[in-house]
């Protein structure tokens, strides 16, 4: 096993001894900022002293070192906050790669008990293969990546591209750590951008309006002037406050409409900030493959450059921030018609790039769950790219669940030559059946993803999954368990009998019913399938289904679980052979527990 705990643990050091280098950077940059501040203080109660312009220049010298300083101060706390999440992040990676991540994002809201296959599956919630896969820095992302497992294509072109894609990430990885360090940092609500969207479609406010193209510049041309005839002569303060009172009133008569445009945009400032950094390193990355130099390429398509857009957004935000406070807003508005200036600009923006935000978004997210899918196929590089073949349905060998550990997990080779086969698992109570079945379900997920499979070699046929292993009752619908099972069961013929090239996998058909029941109910089952001409694997505990391969002749193949017996030790090796079970365990365990003599 390639293990990858040592790479992330080798880069710790390096990191910790970068983090140490910018706290002393900062700790001497915030010297400088007290000490230039106090020295500033100290001029301005002395400035008598050395004389008014000596004063004057010393006073602007000091005030623009302590403003650069702050500013310094700013970025190098950036930079701290980054090296901390990349600590972060390595750290997590351990935790992950030792199989403790129950702390981590589950999904829970994908959790879909009618999904015909993802809560079988475990597709979603604690313990889930989401949970393990996700590295996502944006709500969009992470609903793109849990699309991909929940509606994968089964377009063989695309998933050939992704992988492409996946393998060219992988071995990019500063990139990957640092898209994901920049994106952890800012609060992400990409989730809510349906609001902007609809503010994109709203007609301008005051783009267009003759008023307001002169008014924009006319009125702060005028105020500027009255401001210097002022200080001329105080005679014409009148008119300054005149002018100034005009200007609020302009800015009065639309204060609900700014309000909420401001309300809505500024809110999402720290997205586009975000939007903004990850764009940056997008565009400083070289991609080669087809997918990834297409997905860039949707950042600059007719000339628009997303990473220019959107920083000239987020610095429209900031500057529209600046009516919030009272002060501030009302000199701004009161000799600027500054929420007119900001609306106005706002609008222009808006009518470049409104076509453009979408699909910067999308790609974005995009970007963002290939890079999840990337860091799973470098964590674990003894996994396989599926081959993608025209006849076999699967072919797999070492197949194993990727939530198992290593050291636990017991790989199995597997194989469905053909449409219209059926494989039917047998086995003793936690022989491993179903965990079996789900290996195949997730790998199979996996693989029309266009990630790495669990596996050491695997060909598959793409398929439309559909299984049957987890049904519950359900009071709110007054529905039985045996009525909910047979409505899955319902909507699986149901799509086989419309011609659907269907994969089915099945856990104990009609597990509600009596045994007598069930074998006939569950040969009829059996007896729909192949003459629908379905495709699959159950399992059973009905052995004398299991012997109907005779009724079902080439069709029908038997694999089981065996079980080890020695006196009243039962022992499972989880390696699953040819042929149906011959032995079974339920009275053997329930003596073991005392639950019987």
């Amino acid at each position: 096993m390639n293990d990858r705990r040592p790479y992330y643990n080798d880069r710790l050091p390096s990191l910790q001894t970068r983090l140490a280098t910018i706290q002393r950077q900062l700790n001497r940059i915030s010297l400088g900022r007290l000490l230039s501040f106090s020295a500033l203080i100290a001029m301005v109660f002395l400035h008598g002293q050395a004389g008014p312009f000596v004063s004057v220049c010393i006073i602007a010298f000091l005030v623009l070192v302590f403003g650069f300083l702050v500013k310094r101060h700013i970025r190098v706390t950036d930079r701290k906050k980054h090296v901390q999440q990349l600590i972060s992040i390595h750290n997590r990676e351990i935790d992950i790669l030792s199989y403790r991540f129950g702390q981590l994002d589950a999904g829970a809201e994908f959790i879909d008990v009618h999904h015909r296959y993802s809560y079988d599956l475990d597709l979603f919630g604690e313990g889930s293969l989401f949970q393990f896969i996700n590295r996502t820095v944006m709500k969009k992302g992470r609903a793109k990546l849990a699309s991909w497992l929940t509606g994968p294509s089964t377009d063989t072109g695309v998933m050939l591209l992704r992988q492409a894609a996946l393998k060219e990430l992988a071995e990019k990885k500063d990139f990957r750590l640092d898209f994901r360090a920049t994106g952890e940092i800012t609060i992400d609500n990409t989730d809510d951008l349906q609001k902007v969207t609809d503010w994109f479609n709203e007609p301008p406010v005051f783009l267009g309006n003759w008023f307001y193209r002169i008014a924009r510049i006319v009125f702060p041309l005028l105020s500027a002037i009255c401001l210097i005839l002022t200080l001329v002569n105080s005679e014409f303060y009148r008119l300054l406050i005149l002018l100034f009172l005009v200007q609020l009133t302009i800015i009065g008569l639309k204060i609900r409409t700014t309000g909420r445009i401001h309300g809505l945009l500024s809110r999402h400032l720290l997205t586009f900030k975000k939007l903004y950094r990850l764009l940056n390193l997008i565009e400083k990355e070289e991609f080669h493959t087809d997918y990834m130099t297409e997905l860039k390429a949707r950042f600059n398509g007719q000339g628009n450059s997303a990473h220019r857009a959107i920083n000239q957004l987020s610095k429209l935000l900031s500057a529209f921030d600046n009516r919030l406070n009272i002060l501030a807003g009302l000199v701004l508005n009161g000799f600027l018609l500054w929420d007119v200036q900001c609306i106005w600009r706002l609008e222009t923006w808006k009518s470049r790039y409104r076509n453009h935000f979408t699909p910067w978004v999308d790609g974005m997210a995009e970007m963002d769950a290939l890079v999840s899918l990337a860091t799973f196929h470098f964590n674990y590089p003894d996994y396989c790219f599926p081959e993608l073949t025209d006849h076999e349905v699967i072919h797999a060998t070492g197949l194993g669940h990727p939530l198992i550990p290593y050291e636990q997990r017991v790989c199995n080779d597997f194989r469905i030559a053909s449409e219209g086969i059926v494989v039917m698992i047998t086995g003793a109570n936690m022989a491993g059946k179903s965990t079996f079945l789900r290996s195949a379900g997730v790998n199979l997920v996996l693989a029309m993803a266009g990630a790495p499979v669990c596996a050491e070699k695997f060909a598959f046929r793409p398929a439309y999954l559909y299984t049957s292993m987890r049904t519950s009752d359900s009071l709110q619908h007054h529905e039985s368990y045996f009525y909910a099972e047979l409505k899955r069961i319902k909507a699986i013929v149901d799509e086989l009998a419309a011609g659907k090239k269907m994969l089915i996998m099945l856990d104990e058909i009609l597990k509600g019913t009596n045994s007598t029941d069930k074998h006939k109910g569950s040969l009829a089952v059996l007896d729909r399938i192949f003459f629908l001409g379905g495709t699959g694997i159950i399992a059973t505990h009905d052995l004398e289904l299991a012997r109907s391969e005779l009724r079902y002749p080439n069709r029908l193949v038997n694999q089981c679980f065996e079980i080890e017996i020695n006196g009243a030790e039962v022992s499972f090796d989880y390696i699953l052979r040819d042929g149906i079970t011959q032995k079974m365990n339920a009275s053997l365990l329930m003596r073991q527990m005392g639950i019987v003599e």
